[in-house]
């Protein structure tokens, strides 16, 4: 990509990716708990770039699930 994009893009890409989790559940709690460590955040937001409209609906019900299961 380097031939695309400029460091700037690159950098602001890399930095937009660090806090994305893409997987199952158990590697999407991991990650959130990775990442609620680091920051001490006391919301998060969920965001789905997914066109079909009930995977998108399914892919939050799982992060409710995970958020369920941090919560105990």
């Amino acid at each position: 990509m380097e031939t695309f994009w400029s460091p700037s893009e690159q950098y602001g890409v890399q930095q937009a990716l660090s806090m994305s989790l893409v997987g199952d559940k158990a590697k999407v709690r991991h990650g959130l708990e990775s990442i609620l460590r680091e920051t001490q955040a006391d919301e998060i937001m969920v965001n789905g770039q997914i066109f079909d409209h009930q995977a998108r609906l399914h892919s939050f019900d799982l992060a409710m699930d995970v958020k369920q299961e941090l919560l105990g």
